[in-house]
């Protein structure tokens, strides 16, 4: 399409390309230009613990190895059913280092549509949160899935069947992995679950192309025209990563731009607004009902979200009137 034909791009500040480059080898390869950039800088942070740049690559090349270590092959399913934590950071690029396809298992699934999307996609590994993992073993049987590895956040361990277990356990601290090449725009990097509203759930395949092409036209349109961008600023991953919107658009995103991501696990407004209160962040990507819980919350009025430089909805109409 000629840009005649995209009236959208008159609208388009200046300091905004029309076009758009992708210059990563891969997905990995955005977390480790970012690590090489960014180093000692925090990137996420989970209530009262922050992994720097450096840190965050550093564990998922061990996961990666870990995974190398037990068979893990280029084009191997892991599916990953967590809520949003760190945890779902380090195993995405853990993935994308081996050349793996990350499985997209929203963590509300019931057993039915959790064997429906282990089988689908045929995942034979699989990282979950220790709430969700008595239901993925009752469904084990049914699929090709033979490892589990098992995130908590900490307090007592829930007991575990014999060849499954703890996260922290499995990380193999080296990073003995061979060069994998990868094709960036044909190799897939994950399977996004579509919401099945209009029948069965469909593995929609995204490539590391499509990925960090969209990666590269958010972040280039959301911060090339921002005048006082801070220097170490803050955003909030609330969005469910799990959905390609708060995947995409947020949390990767915020990778490659180099922020501070401050993640929260669910979306709780109070939880949600003290956060904004205490920390002062820079940017909110959300949903139109979260913002429409904000608004009508007593203690807004008050409140540090007036400092917010950059909100973003999406995944639902915002009305106009609003």
């Amino acid at each position: 399409m000629v840009y005649s034909q995209k009236p959208w791009l008159k609208f388009y500040d200046p300091r905004i390309s029309k076009d758009v480059s992708v210059n990563y080898d891969s997905l990995y390869d955005l977390l480790n230009q970012a690590a090489i950039i960014h180093g000692d800088k925090p990137a996420l942070t989970f209530y009262e613990r922050s992994w720097s740049y450096k840190e965050t690559r550093a564990i998922s090349e061990f996961l990666a190895a870990s995974l190398y270590r037990i068979g893990f092959q280029k084009g191997d399913r892991l599916g990953i059913m967590l809520p949003n934590c760190p945890h779902y950071i380090f195993s995405l690029f853990a993935v994308f280092r081996l050349g793996g396809i990350a499985v997209q298992v929203n963590p509300m699934y019931v057993e039915r549509e959790i064997e429906y999307a282990l089988n689908d996609s045929e995942a034979d590994y699989m990282v979950v949160f220790e709430a969700f993992y008595q239901t993925v073993k009752e469904v084990q049987t049914r699929t090709s899935l033979k490892k589990i590895i098992v995130v908590g956040f900490g307090g007592r361990r829930i007991n575990l069947a014999d060849g499954d277990i703890y996260f922290d356990d499995f990380l193999t601290h080296d990073n003995v992995i061979p060069e994998i090449p990868i094709n960036i725009e044909q190799d897939v990097a994950i399977l996004q679950y579509t919401g099945g509203t209009t029948g069965i759930s469909k593995g929609v395949m995204l490539t590391h192309h499509n990925l960090l092409a969209n990666i590269i036209q958010v972040c280039d349109f959301t911060y090339n025209a921002v005048d006082e961008k801070p220097e170490n600023f803050k955003i909030i991953s609330v969005l469910p990563m799990f959905h390609v919107y708060g995947l995409s658009c947020n949390a990767l995103s915020a990778i490659r731009i180099g922020c501070n991501q401050l993640i929260l696990p669910r979306f709780d407004v109070n939880e949600l607004l003290e956060l904004i209160n205490r920390e002062k962040p820079f940017q909110l990507t959300a949903v139109p009902t979260m913002i429409f819980a904000l608004n009508s919350h007593p203690l807004l009025e008050n409140s540090s979200i007036k400092d917010i430089y950059y909100l973003s909805s999406g995944g639902a109409p915002l009305p106009e009137n609003f």
